[in-house]
């Protein structure tokens, strides 16, 4: 947050009209991207700075595909959590504007452009990198983490709709059909998260294109192939949907053990010793918030 800060105070000296051309702009971007998810992660209010730099980059690379609308989304997510500690709303007045938010990304889903949507192939044999022979496709990385940003905060506001409808519950008996929408929204998104690990994962089959060349020395796992910088960069953007999608589900529970699994993989075949942190996290059943998981996995976790 330190560094953020200080780029911020560089932006304020010069002024944003001082700011022109793509490159810098995409480069603002970049800041503005650093300075949510920081306010996010460390429940930090979102300043009026990130407000106005958003807005000033948007009409300038007249953005409007899939990554740039999830962005002012996600000043909203950050707006609203900072409305719901400060505990002036009512739980009613939460569970309304959580349901909102919930609502507008549900639909930024279902009107995501073309060229950001992704295939969805079923395989019929077993695979231990693959769960319920579910395996989406996407154009790549950054479309993909898109997809999985919007689907870990809906898992997240759903995980608060559903602790809204039981406190109300005491007082009506008229929740019932939020709630099981609320689990319905969170089994289809996590097993959405979980059909796009094997493209990044599946080293015998959906991610075999992205496998280097044999070399005399074996991988971390003992195999004959290796893996580049980039490819492994790809695996580390997604050990926190996969995080996000475990932790909704009961220990125990099929698809947290599938999680698991696939967290121990990244870090014994990749070598990536965060995942197996975060596998940690999920078998000792400790209460962790997902914004502190992804504090403690870094920037590389947030790349697009």
């Amino acid at each position: 947050m330190t560094s953020v800060n200080g780029a911020l105070a560089l932006v304020r000296l010069k002024g944003l009209e001082h700011y022109q051309g793509n490159n810098v702009l995409r480069v603002l971007g970049r800041l503005s991207t650093n300075l949510r998810i920081s306010c996010i992660a460390g429940d930090r209010p979102v300043p009026e700075d990130l407000i106005v730099l958003r807005k000033y980059i948007a009409e300038r690379l007249n953005a409007s595909d899939g990554k740039s609308r999830l962005t002012d989304l996600m000043i909203e997510y950050g707006i609203l959590r900072t409305e719901i500690r400060t505990g002036y709303l009512s739980v009613a007045e939460c569970m309304d504007k959580v349901m909102e938010l919930d609502a507008k990304l549900q639909a930024l889903s279902v009107n995501m452009p073309h060229q950001w949507r992704y295939t969805t192939t079923t395989i019929d044999e077993s695979n231990e990198r693959v769960l319920d022979h579910r395996a989406d496709i996407y154009p790549g990385r950054h479309i993909t983490q898109t997809w999985n940003v919007l689907r870990l905060v809906r898992i997240s506001l759903n995980a608060s709709i559903i602790k809204y409808c039981e406190e109300l519950q005491q007082m009506s008996n008229s929740m019932s059909s939020s709630l099981d929408v609320a689990n319905e929204n969170i089994n289809s998104l996590v097993h959405a998260i979980c059909a796009s690990v094997p493209q990044y994962l599946d080293c015998s089959s959906a991610a075999q294109l992205q496998l280097q060349k044999p070399k005399p020395s074996a991988s971390p796992s003992g195999t004959r192939h290796s893996h580049s910088p980039s490819h492994t960069l790809d695996c580390y953007t997604i050990i926190l949907p996969i995080f996000a999608a475990a932790y909704s589900q009961r220990p125990g529970s099929t698809v947290r053990s599938w999680c698991i699994e696939q967290l121990l993989f990244m870090c014994n075949h990749f070598g990536i010793r965060n995942a197996g942190s975060v596998a940690r996290i999920l078998e000792q059943n400790m209460n962790v918030d997902l914004w502190a998981v992804y504090a403690g996995l870094g920037s590389y976790a947030f790349v697009a």
